[in-house]
């Protein structure tokens, strides 16, 4: 399954849109293929991969400070100082809006 099930990671982080990838335009990083909505995306993303990748590999940042790290869901993402974050569900979402800088600050820089 593509990362992302399949939605372009850059029109997501620039735009906040969910916006359906094109199998023509794909690129690996990670492990993980990712789907872009045209060339220009995709040539963004292999520009600057780490900035469209979501941050801790997908884990969601509230139950990984907590201690228990739990895999996000495309259902559940917020984009946050230009960085996509996923949570596993509505109310970790709803716990970070409340306090996104707090999530984004304590965990290493390496890995935002």
């Amino acid at each position: 399954m593509p990362a992302l099930e399949g939605f372009c990671p850059v029109e997501l982080v620039q735009n906040e849109r969910w916006v359906a990838g094109d199998a023509r335009y794909t690129a690996e990083y990670r492990g993980r293929v990712y789907f872009f909505a045209g060339a220009a995306q995709q040539q963004e993303f292999l520009a600057n991969p780490e900035r469209y990748v979501p941050c801790h590999s997908g884990i969601d940042p509230v139950t990984l400070l907590e201690g228990r790290p739990t895999p996000g869901q495309t259902d559940y993402c917020a984009v946050y100082d230009g960085r996509l974050y996923m949570f596993s569900s509505s109310q970790t979402l709803a716990e970070f809006r409340q306090n996104p800088r707090r999530y984004a600050s304590l965990l290493p820089q390496a890995s935002r």
